[in-house]
C-alpha cells in the first residue's frame, strides 16, 4: 500500500522531535506514556489503560457474536459497524496493545499456532525497537474468510491461520503495513484507478517490508527470507486467489522480485519473474 513511509519508534530522537508540541503516545506494554513538554523538556507520565483494555476485550466478544450472519437479520449490519467503530476509537488511543480472543483456540495445535504467532510478533517488535500492535483472535466482520488483516494499529487473526503453512510470510506482510505506518481504512484520497493503485502499491510496500520482518524475526539471510514470502504469494498465485485490494498475484510477485536484484540468480527462473529478467534466461 502506498503512503509515506513511516515507522513507530521509541526512542528519544525519534519521539523527541520538537520541544513545543506532543507526538503519538509511546506505547509500553499496558501502559501509554504521555508525552509533556515544558520549557524544552520532556517528562513520562504513565497512566493506566487496564479500563480500557477490559472495554476493547468486551466490545470484541460482542462485535464477533453480531458478525455472525444469524445473530442479526438482514440490515442489522450497522449494529456490528457501530462496535467495530468503538474498537477502533479504543485501538487509536494507544492504550490497547495486548492480546484479545487467543481464547478461540481449541485444539493444541491451535493453541500452538497462538503461541507462534504471539512470539513472532514479539520478535519484530523487539527487531524493530518499536510498540507492539494490538492481536486480535477471532472472526470477525469484515475478515471475510480472510487469515489475517491490518486495522489501524491492529492485526486481526481468522480461524484461517490455524491451517495455512505460510504464516509466518502473512504475518510478517500485515506488520509490515504496521511498521510503515499504513492505515487501510483510511479512504484513498483519490478516486478511480488512483485509489487502486495507491492500494496496490501499499500492498507491495508491505511485501517487502515481509522480507526484512523474516529476516530480523527469523534470523534469515535476503536469499531464503524473500523465498519464503515468495512461495507465500506464490501459492496465492497457483490457487488462483484475488485478495480485494490487491494486485493479481503474478504482478505482486513481479514486484516483489524486482526489488531484490541480487536474488535474481535463482527469481529469474520462477513464474511472474520481472520480464526482462525472464527474458534474459531464456
Amino acid at each position: 500500500m502506498g503512503g509515506t513511509r513511516q515507522r513507530h519508534c521509541v526512542s528519544s530522537s525519534c519521539l523527541d522531535r520538537s520541544a513545543h508540541g506532543p507526538s503519538r503516545p509511546e506505547r509500553r506494554g499496558g501502559f501509554a506514556y504521555v508525552r509533556v513538554y515544558r520549557s524544552g523538556g520532556v517528562l513520562d507520565r504513565p497512566s493506566t489503560c487496564e479500563a480500557g483494555k477490559s472495554l476493547t476485550a468486551g466490545l470484541l466478544r460482542v462485535w464477533r457474536a453480531v458478525s455472525q450472519p444469524e445473530f442479526f437479520a438482514e440490515g442489522d449490519a450497522m449494529v456490528a459497524k457501530f462496535f467495530r467503530n468503538a474498537v477502533m476509537a479504543l485501538l487509536l488511543s494507544g492504550c490497547t496493545a495486548g492480546i484479545y480472543g487467543a481464547d478461540m483456540a481449541k485444539t493444541d495445535t491451535e493453541k500452538l499456532r497462538v503461541q507462534q504467532v504471539n512470539e513472532f510478533v514479539d520478535g519484530a517488535a523487539k527487531a524493530y525497537r518499536i510498540g507492539k500492535p494490538a492481536i486480535i483472535y477471532g472472526d470477525v466482520s469484515g475478515m471475510r474468510g480472510a487469515a489475517a488483516f491490518y486495522r489501524n494499529s491492529a492485526i486481526y487473526i481468522g480461524p484461517a491461520m490455524f491451517q495455512t503453512p505460510h504464516w509466518e510470510a502473512l504475518l510478517a506482510h500485515e506488520l509490515g503495513h504496521y511498521i510503515l505506518g499504513h492505515d487501510p481504512g483510511r479512504a484513498p484520497q483519490v478516486g478511480g484507478a488512483a485509489a487502486r493503485d495507491e492500494l496496490y502499491q501499499r500492498e507491495h510496500e508491505a511485501n517487502r517490508e515481509a522480507v526484512f520482518v523474516v529476516m530480523k524475526v527469523k534470523g534469515l539471510d535476503e536469499d531464503r527470507a524473500l523465498q519464503q514470502v515468495w512461495r507465500w504469494r506464490d501459492s496465492a498465485r497457483r490457487a488462483g486467489i484475488q485478495v480485494e485490494g490487491h494486485a493479481d498475484a503474478c504482478t505482486e510477485i513481479r514486484v516483489l522480485l524486482a526489488g531484490f536484484p541480487t536474488q535474481k540468480f535463482w527469481a529469474e527462473k520462477v513464474p511472474c519473474a520481472p520480464a526482462k529478467w525472464a527474458e534474459r534466461s531464456r
